[in-house]
This record gives structure tokens, sequence and C-alpha cells, in this order.
């Protein structure tokens, strides 16, 4: 599994969004502005398989002095094997002054 940072023109933005609008029950409704303008500023981390078949997504925020995450979200067939836990640490890293 490998993570990447979800682009506004990468394809797999779409798929991010259809993830996030299939588990809509859980994680609450994020218009698809919302996911292009986290897209736009970088704030969208992804984990994809060796297919590049999108596994998970974590949507932050960096508002003021901190890190907020608005969605965290891994398909069920993939659920218990860390893939939550890689997305959080990445992005603590990557923001660690936070």
């Amino acid at each position: 599994m490998k993570l990447v940072v979800v682009q506004v023109d990468d394809p797999l933005l779409d798929e991010v969004i259809a993830l996030g609008d299939a588990n809509r029950k859980t994680l609450g409704f994020l218009p698809w502005g919302g996911f292009v303008q986290a897209a736009r500023r970088g704030n969208v981390l992804a984990v994809i398989d060796e297919d590049r078949v999108l596994v998970g997504y974590c949507l932050f925020d960096l508002p003021g002095n901190y890190v907020r995450i608005t969605h965290l979200c891994i398909k069920s067939h993939f659920r218990g094997r860390g893939v939550a836990r890689m997305l959080v640490r990445a992005v603590s890293e990557r923001h660690q002054t936070r």
C-alpha cells in the first residue's frame, strides 16, 4: 500500500468523493466543493493498493494552529489493517508544529 496526496486533477479524487458519499451516513455530508477545495490545498491524503485502487483517505483542514480531521474513511474490506493509523500518522508527521 502506498500513501499519496490527492490533487484536483487526479482521477483518484472522484473515487475519494464516491467513498465519502457512500459513507455519508457515518461521516456526515461534505459537498463536492469541499473535497475539491481540500485537494487544492493538498489536504487530502489517500492510501492506494498496488493497482492504484483507493483503500481509504483522510481529508483534513489546518485552522489556526491545529489539524482538524474532517473525514477519515477506509473501505470496509480493508479495515483492521492499520490504514487509518497510517493516514493519521502521515498527517501528524507533515504538520508536527500544529
